[in-house]
């Protein structure tokens, strides 16, 4: 999944930085 959906679909632990530097 792209991390934007990823934080909107699954939360707050997927809109950490360290997601959003990654390439997911």
């Amino acid at each position: 999944v792209f991390r934007s959906e990823a934080c909107d679909d699954l939360g707050g632990e997927f809109c950490e930085a360290e997601y959003q530097t990654g390439d997911y």
